[in-house]
């Protein structure tokens, strides 16, 4: 300790010591407290902190310490003088203990869960086109409707649909022949709407009055077909059409 003032602690008062003994004990204590210096200065030194002119009064307090075993003094004689080291005993400060050693344990490894083969994840389903869509609701369906509804699937309002949505609305050109289900995706495209709907009757009307000046009319699962030519009545039609001309004399009688 080579400050000039002294730290009592707080434990120090529980040992039962006069003030001067005290001053004295945390004097001492420190400059030893390390556990391998020494106080080894002068008794004025010791006087001057305890606030008394008397070397009488310092020894008196070592010689107290000593005996209480609060402190341990050893003697050396250095060219024929006595020079006397003080240190606070360690075993005698309150708490103190002596410490086990700690005994060597053996590392236990922790155990390892065994291993597990990771799965490779599925590789994520491909996107559905819109005519993988309508193909697959209406396999005979021309190249035309498949080019108009692709076209109206990529239009803003419809890009955004989902591919479940998209088949909704695939549904309802099932339902209608084909020259109708054209028509429907195409004033879908026309008016920008977000749906399929059916078509009016007078816009039937009108598309298929278009088609019959052709001859064509709605075939069966979509498209147009020609009307075929009626045949020639055979059997009982035949005999029935002959027995009527002889009624009205459309053929000539024999003499």
């Amino acid at each position: 300790m080579k400050s000039g003032y002294v730290v009592i602690q707080g434990w120090m008062y529980s040992l039962g010591l006069a003030l001067n003994e005290i001053i004295a004990y945390a004097t001492i204590f420190g400059f030893s407290q390390d556990g391998e210096s020494v106080y080894n200065g002068s008794r004025r030194f010791l006087a001057s902190r305890m606030a008394c002119a008397s070397t009488r009064t310092v020894d008196k307090v070592l010689n107290t310490l000593v005996e209480r075993g609060l402190v341990l003094k050893t003697s050396r004689v250095v060219n024929g003088i006595t020079f006397c080291d003080y240190r606070v005993n360690p075993d005698m400060i309150p708490g103190a203990q002596a410490e086990p050693v700690a005994q060597a344990q053996t590392p236990v490894a922790a155990p390892v869960a065994p291993s597990v083969p990771a799965v490779p994840a599925a590789a994520p389903k491909a996107k559905a086109t819109p005519a993988d869509i309508l193909t697959a609701l209406m396999p005979a369906a021309s190249g035309e409707l498949v080019n108009a509804w692709t076209e109206l699937c990529e239009t803003k309002k419809w890009q955004k649909k989902a591919e479940s949505a998209l088949r909704a609305q695939a549904k309802k050109l099932t339902r209608v022949p084909e020259i109708e289900a054209m028509r429907m995706v195409e004033n879908a495209i026309g008016g920008e709407w977000e749906g399929l709907w059916e078509l009016k009757p007078e816009e039937k009307a009108a598309l298929y009055g278009q088609n019959a000046a052709v001859g064509a009319y709605p075939a069966q699962g979509g498209g147009f077909a020609r009307p075929a030519v009626n045949p020639a009545p055979t059997g009982v039609m035949a005999a029935a059409n002959l027995i009527a001309a002889n009624q009205l004399n459309l053929y000539p009688q024999e003499g």
